[in-house]
Protein backbone atom coordinates (compact mmCIF):
# COMPACT_ATOMS: atom_id res chain seq x y z
CA UNK A 1 0.00 0.00 0.00
CA UNK A 2 2.86 2.38 0.86
CA UNK A 3 4.44 1.63 -2.70
CA UNK A 4 1.48 2.16 -4.47
CA UNK A 5 0.97 5.27 -2.00
CA UNK A 6 4.18 6.85 -3.30
CA UNK A 7 3.86 5.74 -6.90
CA UNK A 8 0.71 8.05 -6.89
CA UNK A 9 2.53 10.88 -5.26
CA UNK A 10 5.92 10.33 -7.42
CA UNK A 11 3.38 10.39 -10.34
CA UNK A 12 1.44 13.57 -9.33
CA UNK A 13 4.61 15.90 -8.73
CA UNK A 14 6.14 14.47 -11.89
CA UNK A 15 2.80 15.78 -13.71
CA UNK A 16 3.16 19.44 -12.00
CA UNK A 17 6.97 19.76 -13.00
CA UNK A 18 6.08 19.04 -17.00
CA UNK A 19 2.74 21.44 -16.80
CA UNK A 20 5.13 24.03 -15.41
CA UNK A 21 8.10 23.68 -18.12
CA UNK A 22 5.31 23.95 -20.54
CA UNK A 23 3.92 26.92 -19.03
CA UNK A 24 7.64 28.57 -19.39
CA UNK A 25 7.82 27.25 -22.49
CA UNK A 26 4.94 28.61 -23.30
CA UNK A 27 5.61 32.12 -22.15
CA UNK A 28 9.06 32.13 -23.87
CA UNK A 29 7.49 31.01 -27.95
CA UNK A 30 5.10 34.32 -26.64
CA UNK A 31 7.92 36.38 -26.13
CA UNK A 32 9.86 35.54 -29.30
CA UNK A 33 6.00 35.89 -31.34
CA UNK A 34 5.51 39.13 -30.07
CA UNK A 35 9.48 40.32 -30.78
CA UNK A 36 9.09 39.05 -34.41
CA UNK A 37 5.94 41.52 -35.22
CA UNK A 38 7.88 44.59 -33.70
CA UNK A 39 9.05 47.16 -36.04
CA UNK A 40 12.45 49.35 -35.37
CA UNK A 41 12.63 53.06 -35.86
CA UNK A 42 15.84 55.18 -35.62
CA UNK A 43 15.40 58.98 -34.51
CA UNK A 44 17.07 61.76 -36.16
CA UNK A 45 17.55 63.25 -33.13
CA UNK A 46 15.53 62.52 -29.73
CA UNK A 47 16.90 66.16 -28.57
CA UNK A 48 15.98 69.46 -29.99
CA UNK A 49 17.47 72.50 -28.38
CA UNK A 50 16.63 76.27 -30.10
CA UNK A 51 18.79 78.09 -27.94
CA UNK A 52 17.55 81.90 -27.11
CA UNK A 53 14.25 82.49 -28.55
CA UNK A 54 12.27 85.77 -27.85
CA UNK A 55 8.92 85.79 -26.20
CA UNK A 56 5.81 86.46 -28.18
CA UNK A 57 2.47 84.53 -27.93
CA UNK A 58 3.22 82.63 -30.94
CA UNK A 59 3.26 78.89 -31.22
CA UNK A 60 6.84 77.06 -31.91
CA UNK A 61 6.63 74.26 -34.37
CA UNK A 62 9.46 71.53 -33.94
CA UNK A 63 9.73 68.48 -36.03
CA UNK A 64 11.47 64.84 -34.90
CA UNK A 65 12.31 62.53 -37.81
CA UNK A 66 12.35 59.01 -37.65
CA UNK A 67 13.18 55.80 -40.00
CA UNK A 68 11.81 52.55 -40.17
CA UNK A 69 14.61 50.15 -40.89
CA UNK A 70 12.73 46.83 -40.02
CA UNK A 71 10.17 45.18 -42.79
CA UNK A 72 7.73 45.41 -40.26
CA UNK A 73 5.57 48.51 -40.83
CA UNK A 74 5.95 51.16 -37.57
CA UNK A 75 2.97 52.38 -36.11
CA UNK A 76 3.08 55.20 -33.69
CA UNK A 77 0.25 54.31 -31.33
CA UNK A 78 0.35 57.16 -29.09
CA UNK A 79 2.42 60.73 -28.00
CA UNK A 80 2.23 62.14 -24.86
CA UNK A 81 3.79 65.70 -23.80
CA UNK A 82 4.18 66.66 -20.42
CA UNK A 83 2.83 69.62 -20.48
CA UNK A 84 -0.39 71.06 -21.41
CA UNK A 85 1.55 73.79 -23.34
CA UNK A 86 1.90 71.51 -26.10
CA UNK A 87 0.46 69.88 -28.71
CA UNK A 88 1.50 67.62 -31.24
CA UNK A 89 0.96 65.95 -34.61
CA UNK A 90 1.71 62.06 -35.55
CA UNK A 91 1.68 59.48 -38.71
CA UNK A 92 -1.70 58.31 -38.90
CA UNK A 93 -0.78 55.49 -40.90
CA UNK A 94 2.50 53.39 -40.45
CA UNK A 95 5.45 54.20 -41.67
CA UNK A 96 6.27 51.45 -44.56
CA UNK A 97 10.37 49.96 -44.15
CA UNK A 98 13.18 52.65 -45.24
CA UNK A 99 10.12 55.45 -44.95
CA UNK A 100 10.62 58.36 -42.48
CA UNK A 101 7.93 59.58 -40.29
CA UNK A 102 7.65 62.99 -38.36
CA UNK A 103 6.33 63.62 -34.85
CA UNK A 104 5.81 67.54 -34.69
CA UNK A 105 5.32 69.00 -31.08
CA UNK A 106 3.72 72.85 -30.96
CA UNK A 107 4.63 74.62 -27.72
CA UNK A 108 2.76 77.92 -26.92
CA UNK A 109 5.34 79.92 -25.18
CA UNK A 110 3.03 82.47 -24.35
CA UNK A 111 3.36 83.43 -21.24
CA UNK A 112 6.62 81.22 -20.16
CA UNK A 113 10.15 82.65 -19.53
CA UNK A 114 13.25 81.76 -18.88
CA UNK A 115 14.41 77.94 -19.58
CA UNK A 116 12.54 75.64 -21.13
CA UNK A 117 12.65 71.60 -21.29
CA UNK A 118 9.35 70.00 -22.66
CA UNK A 119 9.90 66.16 -22.72
CA UNK A 120 7.13 63.93 -25.16
CA UNK A 121 6.77 59.94 -24.70
CA UNK A 122 6.16 58.14 -27.85
CA UNK A 123 4.50 54.51 -27.77
CA UNK A 124 5.21 52.72 -31.03
CA UNK A 125 5.19 48.69 -32.03
CA UNK A 126 8.85 48.54 -31.78
CA UNK A 127 11.54 46.68 -29.91
CA UNK A 128 12.01 49.47 -27.66
CA UNK A 129 8.74 50.44 -26.80
CA UNK A 130 9.00 53.91 -25.34
CA UNK A 131 11.02 56.62 -26.61
CA UNK A 132 11.80 60.00 -24.79
CA UNK A 133 12.03 63.37 -26.82
CA UNK A 134 12.94 66.38 -25.52
CA UNK A 135 12.66 69.94 -26.53
CA UNK A 136 15.21 72.43 -25.27
CA UNK A 137 15.11 76.40 -25.10
CA UNK A 138 15.63 79.85 -23.40
CA UNK A 139 13.30 82.69 -23.86
CA UNK A 140 14.20 85.81 -23.32
CA UNK A 141 11.80 88.93 -22.99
Amino acid sequence: MKKICLLILISFLNLNCHKKENKNIQKKENKILESINKSKIIFKSKILDLGNIKSNDSIISVKYYFTNISDIPAKIEYVSPDCSCTGFKSPENPILKDSVGIIELLFNKKNKFGHQKIYAIVKANTEEELYKLTLKMNIAE
